[in-house]
């Protein structure tokens, strides 16, 4: 499940996912997407992710579908306007989206 934002505060482009133990299959799955588009697009950010809940964040949606039904869900965070290279334009937009369906392809291949 994906939860797409803006966000205000941070530049760039990165997510965040569910806590899980080191080692074990949901840890790998909640960071494969977000790897594989920090490998296609320079605006997305690896080490801005952040793959932990907060006690003020347990009412969102990442964390709840992620408690209850188990899946693996990520809110991706896309910031307003900066970036660290300049200004965030309609192509960071269009080369986030298709990078985001690229990794989903990319992602079922890696787990058949």
């Amino acid at each position: 499940m994906f939860d797409l934002h803006g966000h205000s505060a941070k530049k760039n482009i990165f997510a965040f996912g569910e806590e899980s133990e080191i080692g074990t299959n949901r840890y790998l799955y909640s960071r494969i997407i977000p790897k594989i588009i920090a490998d296609s697009i320079d605006s997305f950010k690896l080490d801005h992710c952040l793959f932990k809940a907060s006690k003020e964040k347990t009412n969102t949606a990442r964390v709840y579908f992620s408690k209850k039904y188990h899946l693996n869900a990520i809110t991706f965070e896309q910031s307003y306007g900066l970036l660290e290279t300049g200004c965030m334009g309609i192509s960071n937009w269009k080369n986030f989206g298709t990078a985001l369906a690229d990794s989903l392809i990319t992602y079922a291949e890696l787990i058949r």
